[in-house]
């Protein structure tokens, strides 16, 4: 957890609403990018003129979730307003109502994890992927509207503020823990750096404009950079923004919306390496979980992206109303080689009913989990319903959970320290992933079996045809060429059956990236 006490001058906090009366104007003193082992910080990897392909000149906020690219919209000055859901690639998947009082809707987003959330009054509405209201997750926000919005899954907290209004970083409750005047005029998105536990503010002041921010200590750090036109704009100012590890596997990107002429766009730059192991936690459904108890649904997905094996511990932990973290489950890789992946969609834990109602946050860290030595972690929040007496509560283990570690998929098909024994069909990862133009999917068979597989788009629609008919027993490898294809997140699906066993179905994610 980030460290206050450097700011907090030895303060506890006890629940009370905390005010940081400070100037945090922006430094100014020397510019420029940090080192990050790439071939260079700020590296444009993508744009989409997102205002021609939705239809909408009033395009404001955006947010990268589940794949997907959520942006905010105007309607063109008509109403509803609308919230825009396309592809990776940039196409648009589907488009839902906003609830917001008429004008121009919800500003900027954030996303923590498992749900959206945006302000266009006092009130930060929460709603799902899927477009729903969730009403449980609705926030009183300290500022109104919140044009920026980002959130902190560290502490979890919210910050927002508005063109020149003060930044306030606020907990789910609206409890206020810190506010100052930051000294910009134009700021209309914030987002929340997972890589280096920063913020950024995007500024509509010279036109795109970002500025680091370091929440340790409350001050700029220095570090800008002006977002030159991008291709098809004549002009261009700051809209939302966010930061992903989602759109690529292989870097920490940091993208936004520029409302610009003639058609505002969305964007995705490149920031820091991902490098020895990526990590994603998804949030699937749950939550909110029912006060008898059930089911908290979630996929894990950790794989080595280095070039050298890795050593590590990986676990699920829990807190409860921003206590100390309990693990639940734990398993120590030796060897853990590169391009090995661990890929468990559908899994569950099973929340007890005897567990306390409130606000949960539930972790996928990986490191040294002994010393609680982090490297790296991925998280969402949830909900538990029910009556409370006040009393302290402190998470605990269940028996007999299920581990999502225990199946470890080799992508070349060894036997190593961290394989639990292979099953009797097994698709196994592509490589290279993310990949231009070309990957290569194995998969093996322990008997002679009748074997599809195909590549669909996440629209579900099938772009390839890899195998369809019998193969032998043995590791089998595939080439897929996306040359024809745009770049984004494509499943590739393997079906398999033989004589006397149970058909089986297995699906991995590949990312292309041109």
């Amino acid at each position: 957890m980030r460290n206050l006490a450097c700011f907090l001058c030895g303060l506890l906090l006890t629940g009370s609403t905390f005010a940081l009366d400070v100037d945090i104007s922006p430094y100014a003193g020397p510019v420029g990018p940090r080192n990050t082992g790439m071939d260079a910080q700020w590296d444009l990897l993508f744009s989409s003129e997102v205002g021609a392909t939705v239809g909408d000149n009033q395009c404001l906020g955006g947010e990268f979730a589940g794949g997907k690219f959520y942006i905010t919209g105007g309607n063109s000055a008509g109403e509803p307003n609308q919230v825009y859901v396309l592809n990776s690639n940039g196409t648009l998947d589907f488009q839902f109502d906003q609830w917001s009082s008429p004008g121009w809707g919800w500003r900027d987003l954030a996303y923590d994890g498992a749900y959206l959330y945006g302000s266009d009054a006092a009130v930060i509405e929460a709603f799902n992927l899927a477009g729903d209201t969730e009403p449980l997750w609705n926030i009183s926000g300290p500022i109104s509207p919140a044009r920026a919005l980002a959130y902190d899954p560290i502490e979890d907290h919210f910050w927002a503020t508005s063109f020149s209004m003060p930044l306030y970083e606020f907990d789910r409750y609206g409890t206020i823990y810190n506010s100052g005047n930051h000294g910009l005029t134009g700021v209309y998105g914030l987002a929340w750096d997972n890589a280096t536990d920063m913020l950024w503010f995007h500024d509509q002041t010279g036109g795109c404009v970002f500025h680091e921010f370091d929440p340790s200590n409350w001050t700029f750090t220095g570090l800008t950079y002006t977002l030159p036109l991008l291709p098809g704009s004549t002009s261009q100012v700051a809209g939302g923004l966010f930061y992903t590890e989602e759109w690529n596997m292989s870097a920490y990107c940091l993208g936004g919306v520029t409302q610009g002429t003639p058609e505002d766009q969305v964007f995705i730059l490149e920031m820091e390496p991902i490098g020895g192991i990526y990590l994603d936690l998804v949030y699937e459904s749950g939550s909110p979980i029912p006060a008898s108890g059930g089911n908290l649904n979630f996929g894990v997905h950790i794989m080595n992206t280095d070039t050298v094996p890795q050593n590590f511990d990986a676990w699920l932990a829990v807190e409860w109303e921003g206590g100390a973290p309990t693990t639940l489950v734990m398993r120590y890789f030796t060897n853990f080689l590169p391009g090995w992946a661990i890929n468990r969609p559908d899994m569950y834990y099973p929340v007890p009913g005897s567990y306390a109602p409130g606000y949960y946050v539930f972790f996928l860290p990986v490191g040294d989990e002994p010393t609680q030595n982090i490297w790296m972690e991925d998280n969402f929040p949830f909900l538990k319903l029910g009556s409370y007496d006040g009393s302290a509560f402190l998470p605990y283990s269940v028996d007999g959970a299920p581990n999502p570690f225990d199946e470890v998929v080799e992508g070349g098909g060894e036997q190593g320290d961290a394989r639990v024994a292979p099953t009797e069909y097994a698709l196994l990862e592509a490589y290279p992933n993310p990949f231009n133009p070309e990957t290569v999917i194995s998969y093996q068979l322990s008997a002679v079996s009748l074997v599809n597989l195909a590549v669909y788009d996440i629209q579900g629609r099938q772009v390839a045809d890899l195998v369809n008919g019998w193969r032998d027993a043995g590791v089998h490898e595939v080439a897929f060429d996306g040359s024809s294809l745009a770049s984004g997140v494509y499943i590739y699906r393997l079906e398999m059956s033989g004589s006397g066993t149970t058909p089986t179905m297995e699906t991995g994610k590949m990312l292309l990236l041109k």
